[in-house]
């Protein structure tokens, strides 16, 4: 009768060794998303960039949005913003409050609605010093619709938010 046995087979240091960064990688990639929502400014969740790589500077220098350069990057608020030119990057790095927008770059209607939404970097609008941008024009337009209690809205849910605690 033919009897099958296994044969002990051992991992090498180099196996073993591979098998344990496979793992530490896959939980990197699964915490990855959850420790990009936990962040009050609105960023893309592999490499940080806020804004969507526009410039803030750009709505209030030029009256548009313009793409930022990776020749122009600055850290601050733990992501990384993009500039269009090396003037907008200083007046940022001077003064950031003045240029983030407005509930770290969600949605602003989205945030009415006491949720986050990601944006699109050309639906905004710029009033009273403040930056808003939307998730769409159609957003953008139902804001306007009554712009000072949705603004209310929002101020109220970004507290919660901006803690942590929605």
């Amino acid at each position: 009768m033919f009897c099958c046995r296994a044969k002990s087979e051992t991992f090498s240091p180099l196996h073993r060794l591979f098998a344990v960064a496979l793992v530490l990688l896959l939980v990197l990639i699964g915490l990855a998303p959850v420790q990009a929502h936990e962040r009050s400014i609105n960023s893309d969740t592999w490499f940080g960039i806020a804004n969507e790589g526009f410039d803030p500077v750009s709505y209030f220098v030029d009256g548009e949005a313009h793409a930022g350069r990776e020749t122009y990057r600055f850290e601050w608020g733990g992501v990384t913003w993009q500039f269009r030119s090396a003037h907008n990057k200083e007046l940022f790095a001077q003064s950031p409050n003045a240029y983030i927008p407005s509930y770290g770059g969600y949605g602003a209607y989205g945030m009415a609605q006491g949720y986050r939404t990601n944006i699109n970097p050309f639906a905004y609008l710029l009033t009273d010093g403040r930056l808003y941008l939307f998730a769409s024009e159609e957003s953008k337009s139902t804001w306007t619709q009554n712009m000072i209690g949705h603004r209310h809205l929002a101020d109220q849910n970004w507290l919660s938010v901006a803690k942590g605690e929605n």
